[in-house]
């Protein structure tokens, strides 16, 4: 790692939590939602902002307490370990999930006759190449990228306008609360 301090300006960080969101948003969690929540997909983004709602109260009343301290405090260190491992497990779970897909998108689209743990090496020396460049250079990458995105983006919004039909929102609820349920763990994981 470089040793040198690096920093970046506000819209820098503003325009790497745009990128962060919308991949999150529109790459990870939509194709998941959708896949288990079906038409009752947005419902389940409205009941996880309410469950939000709630946990924001908790935050309030804790003070905004470290949640592995709170809960080694309170309940005990077990369960404060637990808690580690959950949120580990999950981040490391992302990243495979991510590398995966990616991969795999990779390979379908333009490198068919690439194998897969090439690509994957690919973009894990990518990444640690980023990474030892420094937040700086990520910022500087992510700046000129980001414009990109977003026009493409509109450009496959305004593509698909014609194939919106907003009648397929209801009726709700229409294969029970089963689906609805399962959204709300993916909608909440993204609020």
């Amino acid at each position: 790692m470089k040793t040198t301090s690096a920093s970046i300006n506000v819209l820098q960080l503003t325009m790497l939590i745009i990128t962060a969101v919308g991949i999150q948003t529109h790459v990870i969690i939509t194709p998941a939602l959708l896949e288990s929540a079906g038409r009752d997909s947005w419902v389940a983004v409205l009941l996880a902002g309410a469950v939000v709602l709630i946990w924001l109260v908790i935050m309030k009343r804790t003070k905004q307490a470290n949640l592995v301290f709170w809960i080694s405090k309170h309940v005990g260190k077990l369960p404060a370990v637990v808690v580690i491992l959950l949120i580990c497990a999950d981040l490391f779970i992302g990243v495979f999930v991510t590398l995966k897909d990616t991969s795999n998108w990779t390979n379908a689209s333009y490198l068919i006759s690439t194998p897969n743990f090439v690509i994957a090496l690919s973009i894990i020396a990518l990444c640690f190449f980023g990474a030892y460049a420094g937040i700086e250079a990520i910022a500087i990458t992510n700046g000129i990228l980001l414009p990109v995105v977003v026009l493409l983006g509109h450009l496959v919004m305004l593509g698909n306008m014609p194939r919106k039909d907003y009648a397929f929102l209801f009726p709700i609820l229409q294969n029970g609360l089963e689906p609805l349920l399962k959204g709300m763990i993916y909608a909440a994981q993204d609020l």
